[in-house]
């Protein structure tokens, strides 16, 4: 039991020190749009402290998203705790991804594309 406590417990350790030295590609809000248009438009603001709030939506609705710490993945879940899709941010730009970790591939004017975009 012991060496199972050990064992979780630097786990834990591992994962946070992981979390603490990934690097954030901005401080501040940026914009992002995956239809090139300013319908859906999107946001992701990061603070210092490596908060990070991912909002979406009709720019009249932009609903919170994802509210926690900043990671290069993030995953999205429903209400009942299943994944639904993600965003991995790579830099300048962010890509969208479906619950199983592949891009997304409806999106730019024709719907079409894949869901890559830069941040503006």
């Amino acid at each position: 039991m012991k060496k199972f406590l050990y064992s979780v417990t630097l786990i834990m350790i591992t994962s946070f020190a992981f979390a603490q030295k990934q690097k954030m590609p901005f401080i501040g809000t940026k914009n992002f749009s995956f239809t090139m248009g300013n319908c859906c438009e999107q946001s992701i603001s990061i603070s210092k402290n490596g908060n990070c709030i991912i909002r979406g939506g009709a720019s009249t609705n932009n609903k919170i998203l994802y509210n926690g710490k900043y990671s290069n993945l993030i995953w999205l879940y429903d209400t009942k705790k299943r994944k639904i899709g993600g965003f991995r941010i790579d830099g300048k730009t962010i890509t969208s991804l479906d619950k199983n970790g592949g891009i997304e591939k409806e999106c730019g004017m024709d719907a079409n594309e894949f869901c890559v975009t830069e941040f503006y």
